[in-house]
């Protein structure tokens, strides 16, 4: 037996508001999890920021330290480990 125009009408009305919630509800999910995805990336920027920090003082601390008596070999240290740094940031960037 075939539906009435409106019977189809309202079983067509019926299946979009049923679409319709379950898109709602994904979406809600796509958005937690954006945000949390936008938390991760602010916390791991935060403690690539920090690490640099303290390998900035570290280098301090190892080119002026006794283990190093010449300058001169304290800055090429200082350079490499900042050469080493910039690769690993560049890696990090990729």
């Amino acid at each position: 037996m075939a539906l009435s125009p409106i019977e189809s009408l309202k079983a067509g009305i019926a299946e979009l508001l049923s679409r319709y919630e379950r898109l709602s509800r994904e979406n809600a999910e796509l958005k937690r999890e954006v945000e949390g995805a936008h938390e991760d990336l602010a916390e791991k920027q935060t403690k690539i920021e920090d690490l640099k920090k303290r390998i900035d003082r570290l280098q301090l601390d190892l080119a002026f330290s006794n283990a190093t008596p010449d300058r001169a070999e304290a800055k090429r240290k200082v350079s490499k480990m900042l050469k080493q740094i910039d690769q690993c940031i560049a890696l990090l960037d990729d």
